[in-house]
């Protein structure tokens, strides 16, 4: 599992921390053979409640190693919150938890 999520709601508002799993290479790194180790970054990441798309993110190599996301908006507790990733190399991933 490459994400972990934590959505709570208070006062009618979901506080959504997530944490990505992913090496997020920026194409100027070398391996410990000199060697360069090629762009392999998260280029979109989505976060939905109940299935609809609250936001949608686009990002680059300036983006760090393993992200933090913190988000917040409205919503309930019992809420559906999930998070989807997509890299610049056709890779994927999605995690979904209940808001507390």
């Amino acid at each position: 599992m490459s994400i972990r999520i934590r959505a709570q709601e208070q006062d009618g508002m979901i506080n959504v921390r997530t944490l990505l799993s992913h090496p997020m290479h920026t194409g100027d790194q070398t391996d410990d053979a000199g060697e360069t180790i090629p762009e392999h970054f998260i280029q979109t990441v989505e976060a939905k409640r109940n299935g609809e798309t609250m936001v949608t993110a686009y990002w680059n190599v300036t983006i760090s190693q393993n992200p933090f996301l913190e988000l917040e908006f409205e919503g309930s507790s019992g809420d559906t919150v999930e998070i989807s990733w997509e890299d610049n190399q056709g890779d994927t991933d999605s995690e979904s938890v209940s808001v507390r």
